[in-house]
């Protein structure tokens, strides 16, 4: 019979177990971010192909961010599938070319699931499973990936009509380096953190002079939070960024698509060059990738 471990061999044992975990925890971290953040980049792609179909449908001109403007009395509604009134998000108008609901959807982001997303958009109510054309509708208001609508769909009167301009892809100077779609998100904790999912549609740092910023613009650089992405203010505002959230490398990588469809990740310093985020004012029209003009 072999003698036993003594006691100082099995902690020498436990010792190497626990260096070697040590070691390899932040390996299967990396892992699981890597894949996350691939599958992020592929649902980026497989939507902007899908806004590709949709504008080779209809007159080669932009999806629609939503259907009624912002400032409609219609704006959000919902009365049911196939109603005038019924305003379709983006990812609604898309589906049918996407044929999935889950290409809409941040791997990364932990809201992203049937239950979470199942939110009426304005009231928040949750939405039964029963109710299933309701509940695709909350997904597309709740979508991962936000629409630069300032420069690709953005209303051009600011009345009850809202009427939409849909840019047609012609007029675009480069679509390679033109943003067509940003991770988002809908909300946050004071802590930071994410809530309720994604935002259809999201601001660009600066916009045309008649348009107005909806969604709040960049609010992480409005005073007091003076661009400081770590202040108390900043930290818990959603649309700190327009609505664009950074989910990969610990909170410093936004993934997005641009308009000849191709997809990548970007830090915060990308995103904003060619432009002052504090005034929003373009500065170079040949750094600045959210416009349509070259």
């Amino acid at each position: 019979m072999g003698a036993a471990f003594t006691l100082v061999e099995l902690l020498v044992v436990v010792a190497v177990l626990a260096i070697l975990a040590s070691m390899l925890f932040p390996v299967f971290g990396q892992a699981r971010e890597q894949a996350k953040r691939a599958q992020d980049i592929s649902n980026l792609r497989q939507c902007a192909h899908a806004i590709f179909m949709y504008r080779d449908d209809n007159g080669n001109r932009c999806v629609p961010v939503n259907s009624w403007g912002f400032g409609s009395p219609f704006f959000g509604a919902w009365h049911g599938p196939g109603r005038s009134e019924h305003d379709m998000p983006w990812p609604e108008n898309v589906q049918p070319y996407a044929k999935s609901w889950g290409v809409f959807r941040c791997p990364a982001d932990p809201n992203t699931n049937d239950e979470m997303l199942s939110r009426h958009p304005t009231t928040d109510a949750y939405i039964p499973p029963t109710e299933t054309a309701l509940r695709h509708w909350a997904w597309a208001w709740r979508s991962s990936y936000g629409l630069n609508y300032n420069w690709l769909s953005y209303p051009v009167t600011f009345d009850q009509a809202a009427t939409m301009k849909n840019v047609a892809w012609s007029s675009i100077g480069s679509p390679a380096r033109t943003i067509l779609l940003v991770d988002s998100i809908g909300g946050r904790e004071v802590s930071g953190r994410p809530r309720g999912g994604g935002s259809w549609a999201v601001d660009a740092p600066a916009a045309l002079p008649d348009l107005r910023a909806w969604l709040g613009g960049w609010r992480c650089y409005y005073p007091p939070n003076n661009g400081d992405p770590n202040s108390p203010g900043c930290k818990a505002l959603w649309n700190a960024w327009g609505g664009c959230f950074p989910f990969f490398s610990g909170g410093q990588v936004f993934n997005l698509s641009f308009a000849d469809g191709h997809a990548s990740g970007q830090r915060l310093g990308q995103l904003i060059r060619g432009v002052n985020p504090f005034q929003r004012h373009i500065l170079d029209l040949d750094e600045y990738q959210w416009d349509t003009i070259r």
